[in-house]
């Protein structure tokens, strides 16, 4: 969000308020934020339901761990991530949540 912003010269705060449609971008900020994400202003406005979604399967998150201590995860599905078909072809795959440094 900040990159973003800085990008279109506004405060990273206001990217946030954007992504939660608790504010309106101006008409100029809108075709930058368009440009930079390579999308249509409609597609940022909702308008437009034809956007391609990248196709790829799910896989589980199955715990927390902390950084830089070796110790067993605690087992429970708590999301899911995508990671892309090609990828998913080439074994079993879960994912982790990481804490810390």
């Amino acid at each position: 969000m900040k990159e973003l912003g800085q990008m279109v010269n506004v405060a990273e705060s206001t990217i946030s308020l954007y992504e939660n449609g608790k504010r309106q971008p101006d008409y100029e900020t809108l075709k930058k934020l368009a440009d930079i994400l390579n999308v249509s202003t409609d597609c940022l406005l909702g308008r437009d339901s034809n956007i391609a979604k990248p196709k790829g399967v799910k896989i589980p998150v199955l715990g927390t761990i902390p950084a830089g201590v070796p110790i067993e995860a605690i087992e429970e599905i708590l999301d899911y991530e995508e990671i892309s078909e090609d990828m998913a072809k080439h074994g079993e795959y879960f994912a982790l949540k990481v804490k810390g440094n």
